[in-house]
C-alpha cells in the first residue's frame, strides 16, 4: 500500500466567532470576542512580546512542549485555551484544557490515510457482543445452607459476617467443587463461617470441547449480574470482606463483579471497598479469549499458545484481577499464568506429558486444569499439616488478611513430601519455568503488519490518522506501513474533521466512530490490536467489529489510561484473502474528553510443523508438534516417484508433549514428510 496524503482542510470554530483557513500554515483568526496569530518563525519578537492578545482568549507556542513558559502557564485563558502539537500521540496531548473550549491542530504534514466524513452511525451489531443465551438473573446467586446450594434460603444472610463467593468454571457447576468446598469451610470454622455463596452459571459456560471462547466472552456480562445479585443480598452498604473464589473462566466472572461493586457510586449506591476485596484464583482462564472450533490448528495454536507470548499483558475484559483488591493468590496449573500483583503458586504433580492419544491428552490436561480447587480445599482441612506458605490460611476468614504473602513472590511444588508442601523461588525464575511448560505446546507462528485497502477510511466525529513507515520496501517496492487512528469525542455538530469545543452549548456531546477497509492475508488464521485510552471516560465503550460483527466491547471505566493494551488475537479464517471492514468507536457520547488510540494491527498464521526424527534404542522415532494436528504422516523409499507416499499407519502417541510413531529400523532407506489432510 502507498502512503496517501492527507487530504482534507481543517477549520476550527473558537467560542462564537471567525473561521481561518490556510494551505501551510493557520495566519490570521479576528474575532471582537478572541484572537490569534500564527507566525512562521516561532521565535519572533511578536510572539515572544505577547502578539496574541485578547480580553477573553490568550495564546502562546512555545518551541519546547517541555519549557518553563508551559510549565507555568504559557497557555492560559479564563475562557479558551489552544494547543498545538505535531504528533497526536504525544503524552503531552493531556494537557489539552479549558473550562469551555479547547481547540486541537494536526500537524499538517503528517502522512495520512484518505479520511472522508459521514452521517453512517454504527450499527448494535457492531458496538455490542451478541448474546444468544438466556441473560442472566439474580436467581443464579446460590447460598450454602444445609449442606447444599439454594436460590430460597430459609433465613437471611448475617450481615455482621463476611461473604465468600465461589465461581464455577468452563462446563462445570457449583456441585463439582464448590458443594465441597463450602462444607469442609463450615466444618473447620463452626458458628464463624462467613456466609457462603455459589454463582451458578452453568448454562452459559456450556460449549464444546473445542469452543471455550462462547462461554469466555459471557463471562464480563455474567459477572455484572453476580455483581448486581451481591448488592441486592447484602444490600448497599455492606461494609464486611468479600472473598471472589473462582476457577477457570469463574475468575473472569469474578473480575467483573468486584469491579461492579466498586464502582457501583456512578449507579447512584454506595460502593464497596477494595480495600476488603480478597481474590483467589485457580488456573485462571483468560487464554480461552477468542478460541473456537473454527478450525482446529487454529484452536491448538491459541488455546495452548495464545499466538505469542503467553504473559503478555491482555485487554481488562479478560482479565482475573478486577482493578482494585486487597490481595490476590494465584494457583496455576494448566492455562494459567502469573501475575506481578499476586502471590503465585506453581502447582506441578500431575502435569500430564504424555499420553496414548490425544484425546488422552486432552482429558489428562482437563483433570489437572481441576488441580487448583482441589489443592486448596485439601488446605482447607490440613492447615497445620505442611508448610502453610500458601492456601486457605492467608485469607480474611483466618487472619483477616494480616499479615499474607507479598505480592510478585513465587511458590512451587516440594519434590517428596505432603503436597501442600511449597518452596519459595525467585519469581523470574518460577515465571521462566512456567514460559518452558507452555513452550512443550509451542509451534511458530507468522505475523504480518494489517494493510488498508486504498479506499477511504469512513468517520463521524472527531478522527485523524497517520501513517507510520515502519520497514524497508518490500516486493515492487512498497514500503511496509503500520497505521494510526485516534478518535476524540467532543460537542455536537454531526460528522466531520472540524476541531471544534469540548461543549458547543446544546449539552450534547458526539461520539467517534471509523470504519476501516482492511486487507486480511490470505493465510491469516488471527488477527490483534493494540489500543490506549486517555482522558475521562464517564459510561463510555471501546468498540470494535469486523464486517459488522462486534469483536470487542469494553467499559472505558475498567480499563487502565495511558497503558498500551492488546485485544488478544481475534478469529479471521472466514475472512482471509479479503478486503474486509473494521470498525472502531467511542461509543456512548456521554465523555467530553475522551480519547481512543488504535495502532499496531497484526495478522498471524500458525506455521507448518516441522519434522524430527531420531533413534530411539532399536527404534526410529518420529516426532512433530501438537499444534500439527490434521496433519498426516507419510512415509516412501523411493523420492523420485511421487505417487510412493503412503500413510503411516501407526497411531501418534503422545510423548513428552509431541506427536510421536516409532517404526523398526530396517536395511533400506526411509522417508518421512508431513502432509495437510
Amino acid at each position: 500500500m502507498k502512503p496517501l496524503r492527507l487530504m482534507w482542510v481543517l477549520a476550527a470554530m473558537l467560542l462564537w466567532g471567525a473561521v481561518g483557513r490556510a494551505d501551510d500554515v493557520i495566519t490570521n483568526v479576528m474575532s471582537p470576542v478572541a484572537s490569534y496569530q500564527y507566525p512562521n518563525d516561532i521565535g519572533s519578537e511578536a510572539v515572544t512580546n505577547g502578539g496574541l492578545v485578547s480580553p477573553f482568549a490568550s495564546y502562546q507556542y512555545p518551541s519546547d512542549l517541555g519549557s518553563e513558559g508551559l510549565t507555568n502557564g504559557g497557555l492560559m485563558s479564563p475562557i479558551a485555551s489552544y494547543q498545538y502539537f505535531e504528533w497526536p500521540g504525544n503524552d503531552v496531548l493531556q494537557l489539552n484544557s479549558s473550562p469551555l473550549a479547547s481547540y486541537y491542530y494536526q500537524y499538517l504534514n503528517a502522512l495520512s490515510l484518505l479520511v472522508v466524513p459521514t452521517d453512517r452511525l454504527p450499527k448494535t451489531a457492531e458496538t455490542t457482543p451478541a448474546i444468544a443465551y438466556p441473560y442472566p438473573t439474580l436467581l443464579q446467586l446460590k447460598r450454602f445452607e444445609g449442606g447444599s446450594f439454594t436460590s430460597t434460603p430459609g433465613f437471611p444472610p448475617d450481615l455482621s459476617k463476611m461473604a465468600v463467593v465461589l465461581t464455577h468454571g468452563w462446563n462445570s457447576n457449583p456441585d463439582l467443587w464448590a458443594k465441597d468446598m463450602a462444607a469442609l469451610m463450615v466444618s473447620r470454622m463452626g458458628a464463624a463461617a462467613p456466609n457462603i455463596f455459589a454463582w451458578d452459571w452453568r448454562d452459559a459456560a456450556q460449549s464444546g470441547p473445542c469452543d471455550p471462547g462462547t462461554p469466555e466472552s459471557r463471562t464480563a456480562v455474567e459477572g455484572a449480574v453476580l455483581g448486581q445479585a451481591l448488592m441486592a443480598k447484602l444490600g448497599l452498604d455492606y461494609a464486611q470482606p468479600v472473598h471472589f473464589v473462582g476457577s477457570s473462566l469463574g475468575t473472569l466472572v469474578n473480575a467483573a463483579a468486584a469491579d461492579y461493586l466498586h464502582t457501583t457510586t456512578a449507579k447512584g449506591a454506595g460502593a464497596y471497598s477494595p480495600s476488603k476485596t480478597h481474590v483467589t484464583l485457580f488456573d485462571e482462564a483468560e487464554i480461552a479469549k477468542d478460541v473456537h472450533c473454527t478450525q482446529f490448528a487454529l484452536k491448538i495454536g491459541q488455546l495452548l499458545t495464545k499466538l505469542g507470548n503467553p504473559l503478555a499483558p491482555k485487554t481488562p475484559s479478560d482479565h482475573p484481577l478486577p482493578k482494585e483488591f486487597a490481595w490476590a493468590d494465584n494457583y496455576v496449573s494448566a492455562f494459567g499464568v502469573f501475575h506481578e500483583n499476586a502471590a503465585n503458586v506453581l502447582l506441578t504433580n500431575g502435569l500430564p506429558t504424555s499420553a496414548p492419544d490425544f484425546g488422552a491428552l486432552v482429558d489428562a490436561i482437563t483433570e489437572f486444569h481441576g488441580y487448583p480447587y482441589r489443592w486448596y480445599t485439601n488446605s482447607i482441612g490440613n492447615p497445620a499439616g505442611n508448610s502453610a506458605l500458601m492456601g486457605f490460611r492467608w485469607s480474611f476468614e483466618q487472619n483477616s488478611l494480616a499479615p499474607v504473602p507479598a505480592v510478585r513472590t513465587a511458590f512451587v511444588q516440594a519434590s517428596s513430601g505432603s503436597e501442600l508442601d511449597l518452596v519459595e523461588k525467585d519469581y523470574d525464575e518460577v515465571r521462566d519455568m512456567l514460559k518452558q511448560r507452555i513452550a512443550k505446546f509451542r509451534s511458530a507462528a507468522y505475523s504480518a503488519i494489517g494493510q488498508v485497502a486504498e479506499d477511504a477510511v469512513a468517520v463521524y466525529g472527531q478522527v485523524t490518522t497517520e501513517v507510520l513507515t515502519v520497514g524497508p520496501p518490500v516486493g515492487s517496492g512498497d514500503a511496509i506501513m503500520n497505521w494510526v487512528v485516534n478518535l476524540f469525542t467532543g460537542g455536537s455538530g454531526g460528522g466531520g474533521l472540524a476541531p471544534r469545543p469540548k461543549n458547543a452549548g446544546d449539552g450534547t456531546n458526539v461520539p467517534a466512530y471509523a470504519w476501516i477497509p482492511l486487507v486480511v492475508p490470505s493465510n491469516a488464521v488471527a488477527m490483534s490490536f493494540d489500543f490506549k485510552i486517555q482522558g475521562e471516560w464517564s459510561d463510555d465503550y471501546v468498540a470494535a467489529a469486523l464486517n459488522g460483527t462486534n469483536c470487542l466491547s469494553l467499559a472505558g471505566g475498567r480499563l487502565e489510561t495511558n497503558v498500551l493494551l492488546s485485544s488478544g488475537p481475534i478469529d479471521v479464517v472466514a475472512m482471509a484473502g479479503q478486503t474486509n471492514e473494521f470498525f472502531v468507536g467511542i461509543v456512548g457520547g456521554t465523555s467530553t474528553n475522551a480519547q481512543l488510540t488504535v495502532q499496531d494491527v497484526w495478522f498471524y498464521t500458525v506455521a507448518a510443523p516441522s519434522l524430527q526424527t531420531g533413534p530411539n534404542g532399536s527404534v526410529l522415532s518420529v516426532s512433530w508438534p501438537l499444534s500439527g494436528q490434521g496433519f498426516e504422516l507419510q512415509s516412501t523409499t523411493n523420492l523420485s516417484d511421487r505417487s510412493s507416499w503412503a500413510a503411516v499407519t501407526n497411531a501418534p502417541a503422545i510423548v513428552d508433549l509431541q506427536n510421536m510413531v516409532t517404526n523398526a529400523v530396517s536395511g533400506s532407506s526411509m522417508f518421512y514428510r508431513l502432509r495437510k489432510q
